[in-house]
């Protein structure tokens, strides 16, 4: 059998390959995903504080001090 080897990308491959960027997000979509981000850790945090038989308030007693 023959080895196929595939050609290197021409230089209008290589700046078509470059130039496809995500579309930006706008301010309310960055800010849905930011609160879905933040309620992801919260219970991360939440779930890390019950396995290691932590109390709930101790991020309030460490912040308060």
């Amino acid at each position: 059998m023959e080895a196929y080897t595939m050609t290197r990308p021409t230089a209008y491959q290589q700046r078509q390959a470059k130039a496809r960027q995500p579309r930006r997000l706008t301010a309310p979509e960055r800010l849905e995903r930011d609160q879905r981000q933040a309620q992801r850790a919260a219970e991360a945090r939440h779930h890390a504080l019950e396995e290691r038989g932590l109390p709930a308030d101790l991020v309030v007693e460490i912040a308060g001090r």
